[in-house]
């Protein structure tokens, strides 16, 4: 089924730029949008037992999350408290490589090297 949506031009460049991004087209884009909206309260269910199988299959021999660390990463590197939260995170579960497009890309914070995904 085809469908016309009408919105500002600025807007559909900026939203054909962010699905580029993510290597879709803006068609694409749309569609995934759609198919999330549809999927409702059912989807997220979903989504959330995914999540739910996955726990307790990490090992993160022992160590816990280190809150003197934590809050040094944030000072250090200038992160928002969940960034630093999601670098210790990666730390403790020995990650060596964090994709992820809100840091700086290229720095290395302890052991942990971020990436952007979408470059």
């Amino acid at each position: 089924m085809n469908i016309t949506l009408s919105a500002d031009e600025k807007i559909i460049e900026r939203a054909r730029k962010a699905a580029r991004g993510m290597g879709k087209g803006l068609n694409q884009a749309v569609r995934d949008y759609l198919e999330q909206l549809a999927a409702g309260e059912e989807g997220l269910d979903a989504e959330l037992e995914a999540l739910r199988s996955l726990a307790g299959r990490g090992n993160s021999g022992g160590q816990r999350i280190n809150r003197d660390e934590l809050y040094a990463d944030r000072l250090n590197h200038r992160l928002s408290f969940w960034d630093a939260l999601i670098v210790q995170t990666a730390r403790v579960a020995r990650c060596r490589v964090l994709y992820n497009e809100d840091m700086q890309a290229g720095a290395r914070i302890g052991n942990v090297l971020i990436v952007i995904p979408f470059k």
